[in-house]
C-alpha cells in the first residue's frame, strides 16, 4: 500500500498567513507617498510650459466648474493636458488697464476641448514670454506674472505688489507706458 503524503489544511493556512505577514511588512517598507513628486504651484507654470512645449507661442488654461481642468494650446493647434497648479475657482486675475490701474478680468466661456468651457485662468506666452502684465491672487496669495518678471514672484499682499510696482516704475517708466 502506497501512502502519499499532502499537505493538511491548517498547513496550508498558516503557509498563507505567514507570505501575507511577510508582503505586508514589505509593502509598508515602501513609501508610495508623493513625497518625491514635486508640487506645482501657479508660479510654476511659466517654467512647465517652456519645459513641456516645443512652441513659443502658447496659451495656458485653466478651466471648469470647479478650476480644476488645465491645458495648453500651441498656435498650431496642439493641445497638451497639464497637471494641477492648485488653482481654485476663486481665483482672480488683475490686468493693468491703460490708466495703470489693475482691474478684476472676468473671462468669457471658451471652446476648449471641442465643448464650451467656463475659463478661470488664461495666460497666453508669445516667443516665450508673458503677454499680459497680470496680477493673480489665489488662497489670499497674490502673484506677479507679467513682461519684465519672467519668474514669478509671490507676494503677501496687493500693497507688496504696488510697492514693487512703484519702485520698477521708477526705474524703467518708459516701458510701462502702454
Amino acid at each position: 500500500m502506497r501512502i502519499e503524503k499532502a499537505f493538511t489544511l491548517i498547513e496550508i493556512v498558516v503557509v498563507i498567513f505567514l507570505l501575507g505577514i511577510i508582503f505586508s511588512l514589505v509593502i509598508s517598507s515602501f513609501d508610495f507617498s508623493k513625497k518625491d513628486v514635486k508640487s506645482l504651484s501657479i508660479k510654476d507654470i511659466p517654467s512647465y510650459i517652456k519645459e513641456h512645449s516645443s512652441q513659443k507661442d502658447v496659451t495656458f488654461y485653466a478651466y471648469g466648474i470647479k478650476c480644476d481642468k488645465f491645458i495648453f494650446f500651441s498656435k498650431g493647434g496642439q493641445q497638451t493636458k497639464a497637471p494641477s497648479f492648485g488653482i481654485t475657482k476663486d481665483v482672480e486675475l488683475l490686468k493693468r488697464d491703460n490708466n495703470g490701474d489693475y482691474k478684476k478680468v472676468d473671462f468669457s466661456s471658451e471652446r476648449l476641448e471641442k465643448r464650451s468651457e467656463h475659463i478661470c485662468f488664461k495666460l497666453e506666452f508669445s516667443g516665450g514670454k508673458f503677454v499680459d502684465k497680470l496680477i493673480v491672487k489665489v488662497h489670499s496669495k497674490f502673484y506677479l506674472f507679467g513682461p519684465f518678471f519672467q519668474d514669478v514672484k509671490l507676494y503677501n499682499s496687493f500693497e507688496d505688489i504696488q510697492n514693487a510696482l512703484h519702485i520698477k516704475l521708477n526705474s524703467t517708466d518708459e516701458f510701462y507706458r502702454e
